[in-house]
């Protein structure tokens, strides 16, 4: 009699399966990085979690190559999944490390590069309006620098942030964007601004790094029926012991 036809499963690996095997056979590759067995434990057991829409806390010891972990989990994500993925820190240093090391790494061994955005709070931004209108107070903290501060305007596309602008922080308090006094759509140069240009990303953003107190001001509004993150399907609080002093902070 004739053998019958071997049966080919043509379901798709699971989320489990696709980071087991970019840890062993992708990260295995890469120069300067060590394969441990712990980071690829861990990596698993966060696909496990966002596979059974479940939650997990994980403590694990230095040298485990936590962001590693939940990064390549987060990277694999199916593109039919709802919502981004957001990361929540406590500290620049690690978002800094997270954005300009880790996943410029894995980004470039991925078919499909994921789009990432930065959220920060309205403090980190610079008010095109306050620089090209400026009041008396502004014109007397700043009138050799405003010139500086334009160009950079123009030269930034209307994104200029805290870190790059060459002001003290007394300065910066006078062309900060606020919320208080911020004109949204009647502003202007609402078009140009960096501020808001940003927030449209979020919007259309796979994965999203932001930190603990923006996080705890987006849980805040959504009490008042508004938001400042998009809704996620995935929320991962990096350094998470040190959450509680921020969220005391926003609760009072």
């Amino acid at each position: 009699s004739a053998t019958p036809p071997t049966q080919v499963s043509d379901s798709a690996p699971s989320l489990v399966e696709e980071v087991s095997a970019f840890f062993q056979e992708e990260l295995a590759a890469v120069p300067g990085l060590q394969f441990r067995a712990s980071q690829l434990e861990m990596a698993q057991t966060v696909a496990r979690t966002i596979e059974e829409h479940s939650r997990v806390a994980i403590e694990a010891g230095t040298g485990t190559g936590k962001s590693l972990a939940y990064l390549v989990t987060l990277l694999h994500r199916s593109p039919v999944d709802e919502g981004p993925a957001i990361i929540a820190t406590k500290t620049v240093q690690l978002q800094e490390q997270l954005l300009k090391k880790d996943l410029p790494t894995l980004q470039k061994l991925l078919q499909t590069p994921k789009k990432v955005v930065l959220a920060k709070g309205w403090s980190n931004y610079l008010c095109i309006r306050k620089v090209e209108a400026p009041d008396e107070p502004t014109v007397r903290a700043l009138g050799p620098i405003l010139p500086r501060l334009r160009q950079m305007v123009v030269q930034q596309s209307g994104r200029v942030t805290r870190g790059e602008a060459p002001i003290s922080q007394s300065q910066w308090a006078k062309v900060k964007a606020d919320p208080l006094d911020c004109q949204k759509r009647n502003c202007p140069h609402f078009s140009s601004c960096g501020l808001f240009a940003e927030r449209r990303e979020l919007e259309t953003a796979e994965l999203i790094v932001t930190n603990h107190a923006f996080l705890m001001s987006d849980l805040r509004l959504r009490r008042e029926g508004r938001s400042l993150l998009p809704q996620g399907e995935v929320l991962v609080i990096d350094e998470a012991h040190r959450l509680d002093d921020v969220a005391t902070e926003h609760a009072g």
